[in-house]
């Protein structure tokens, strides 16, 4: 149970830090955003955490 925890910490600190430099670097629509925060959602529903 501690594994999943420490893992999903992890999972969350590095798609935190992937959505900061995303939002840093490149000037983005709304629209363009949330499409690809719902593709990731959509491969974490699917247990695809590799691609989410």
């Amino acid at each position: 149970m501690k594994t999943n925890m420490i893992r999903a910490k992890v999972s969350v600190s590095t798609a935190a830090f992937i959505a900061a430099f995303v939002l840093i670097t490149a000037p983005v629509s709304a629209e363009d955003l949330n499409a690809v925060f719902q593709q990731g959602r959509a491969a974490f529903y699917r247990n695809d955490y590799a691609t989410a």
